[in-house]
């Protein structure tokens, strides 16, 4: 009797430290500390400048990595003691220079996808925008548009700057794992797959071209999960501004996999840890090896 007292208590009490009224807050600081105060870069400004999207995706999240891309390499640099303009103004500068424009191919490519009327008729208007400002970019013979030595220091001189730094996003993709450690893929999986390529074979090439393609689809706003790994590969210059020479430059390829079955395989947390390793371990080279 006593025992079946005990375990009603113990229950009631553990139900009753489940039930509160508060929240559960995850608090995560990208710089706790800020730099030292040896820092290298302290004394030094640097300009973001957006890197050129060459994976697959559309308009939008090709914005989106750019912005994750950019983020993360803020907070590193802010950790090696550069300062940086706000990133904003970054972009309305090299807007209104025609540093940067609309690129009309791609927008052409938007009005095939599954948009609304009124959505495909603002695409039309900004197609129209910037074929006009390709044209007009083409006919001034007052200089190049393009980041000649010239233009390197103008940005430099309009941000007070001391270097830029530019870069290439190069694949952005999901792929599937090549582990078959049963931790990491199941014990099912391990077994029905393995059996399943001794039986039926491999897929031909045109199956995973096709099965990579709907894949890449289904991901492209970083929704649900991923049966596999993320893989990114960036590429990265620095630029002095009063000379516009390049100083530093090196790619980077990261693959992140869940460490096992019961891991976070979420596309948003697989490519956060992708996107933090590739720009920790290229700016983390380039303070070594590029100052």
């Amino acid at each position: 009797m006593d025992r079946l007292k005990y375990l009603v208590i113990g229950i009631l009490a553990l139900f009753l430290a489940g039930c509160g009224k508060g929240q559960v807050v995850v608090e995560t600081l990208n710089v706790a500390e800020g730099p030292s105060a040896s820092a290298v870069g302290q004394g030094k400004s640097i300009v973001i400048l957006p890197f050129a999207d060459y994976s697959e995706g559309n308009i939008a999240s090709a914005q989106r990595r750019n912005m994750l891309v950019t983020e993360a390499l803020t907070d590193r640099l802010i950790v090696n003691g550069f300062s940086l303009p706000v990133q904003d103004d970054v972009y309305d500068y090299l807007v209104s220079e025609n540093v940067i424009s609309a690129n009309k191919s791609s927008l052409a490519v938007e009005l095939n996808n599954d948009w609304s009327d009124a959505m495909k008729a603002e695409l039309r208007t900004y197609m129209v925008q910037a074929e006009n400002d390709n044209a007009q970019i083409a006919g001034d013979s007052s200089g190049t548009h393009g980041l000649d030595a010239q233009t390197v220091s103008q940005i430099g001189r309009q941000f007070n700057a001391d270097y830029i730094v530019r870069g290439r996003i190069l694949e952005f993709k999901t792929r599937q794992g090549t582990s078959w450690a049963p931790n990491r893929r199941g014990f099912l999986p391990v077994i029905f797959g393995s059996t399943g390529r001794a039986v039926f074979g491999y897929a031909s090439s045109d199956s995973y071209d096709k099965e990579d393609a709907s894949r890449t689809a289904d991901l492209t706003y970083g929704e649900g999960p991923i049966d596999g790994e993320g893989m990114v590969k960036i590429r990265m210059w620095v630029q002095e501004t009063a000379t516009g020479n390049v100083i530093w430059t090196n790619s980077i390829k990261v693959q992140v996999s869940p460490e096992s079955v019961v891991a976070d395989n979420q596309y948003d947390t697989l490519f956060d840890t992708a996107i933090d390793k590739s720009v920790t371990t290229l700016v983390d080279h380039f303070v070594a090896y590029g100052l």
